[in-house]
């Protein structure tokens, strides 16, 4: 998310501003662009290519994207829900049941700032970009809705990956210390050559002692 610039930052300390919000969606085949000013906005002389483009205008009554929410770690996941459908034809119909056209593929949204007597302040600001994780739609047999899922890059990296110290083998096959840890929670410290529970190759210690309800190997130290 970039900070507005000092046009945009004047007009953001006056008593009236008004920001628009632009919304692209990259489904393939068929881009989608929106803006919530209510007036159809086309854009042509901007250096970035996906803003480029015409934008329908909507009102907050159809369309709506949920607040942004920025960390370290990430964003929240945002959603883009536009309302007020009369119908879902079956080209859209097609398009929202194949996940290869949207999945995986980007969202950009960008802010402008106008002013009271809604003219522009400064430039277009990027406000966040991710990438579509889900679509849903809905509705009655008079109005119908679509809503789109986002997230951004960031989350593949902070999801957690649920391996644990048990799939060491995965990483490193001669490691037999996963099999030996079930062993000994087991009580099975010292094994015979073909035993039930045996592990090749692991070192058992050539006594066990019983005592206090544990067993004492002399071959694990304890530091």
């Amino acid at each position: 998310m970039s900070r507005p610039d000092a046009a945009a930052s004047t007009a953001l300390g006056e008593q009236f501003i008004r920001p628009v919000i632009f919304v692209y969606m990259d489904f393939l085949g068929d881009p989608v662009r929106a803006n919530n000013s209510g007036q159809t906005v086309v854009i042509t002389a901007s250096a970035i290519p996906d803003l480029n483009g015409t934008y329908d205008g909507v009102t907050a009554d159809f369309g709506e994207v949920s607040p942004v929410k920025v960390s370290d770690g990430g964003s929240n996941t945002v959603t883009c829900k536009l309302s007020g459908i009369v119908e879902l034809d079956a080209d859209t119909m097609n398009l929202l049941n194949d996940q290869s056209k949207w999945k995986g593929r980007i969202v950009r949204i960008w802010r402008l700032i106008r002013d009271q007597a809604n003219i522009d302040r400064g430039q277009f600001q990027h406000f966040y970009t991710g990438y579509m994780v889900d679509v849903t739609f809905g509705g009655t047999s008079e109005m119908s809705w679509i809503e789109v899922s986002v997230e951004n890059y960031l989350v593949a990296f902070s999801r957690p990956s649920n391996r644990s110290y048990m799939e060491q083998t995965i990483f490193d096959p001669g490691d037999k210390s996963p099999l030996a840890t079930i062993a000994s929670i087991n009580g099975k410290t010292k094994k015979s050559d073909g035993a039930a529970g045996y592990v090749p190759g692991y070192n058992y210690g050539n006594s066990v002692t019983s005592g206090g309800g544990g067993h004492y190997n002399p071959d694990v130290k304890v530091v």
